[in-house]
């Protein structure tokens, strides 16, 4: 069965936060991961409140949106020189 439209939006809104969090480190050199993660963590928030989406639909977008906001955490452990090789594999 097809997801929903809805779940489906809010799972690219969450994998879009990591090219946004790309663009930023590329574009200024530096960005607030607070941000980012606490709005990864509105979608998935979200994602518990929709309706007329099967409980295995939802387990597999949210699994999604964890590993997003897991891949958001893990940039900022790296160090600087790290950070530069993420960027540029993104391009």
């Amino acid at each position: 069965m097809r997801a929903s439209y809805g779940l489906e939006r809010l799972v690219k809104k969450a994998q879009g936060l990591e090219r946004k969090v790309e663009f930023d480190l590329v574009k200024t050199g530096t960005t607030k991961i607070e941000t980012y993660k606490n709005r990864c963590l509105g979608y998935i928030e979200r994602l518990g409140m929709l309706t007329n989406v099967s409980k295995q639909d939802k387990e597999v977008a949210a699994r999604k949106m964890y590993r997003v906001y897991f891949n958001l955490q893990e940039i900022f452990k790296t160090t600087k020189d790290q950070r530069r090789r993420l960027t540029w594999k993104y391009l």
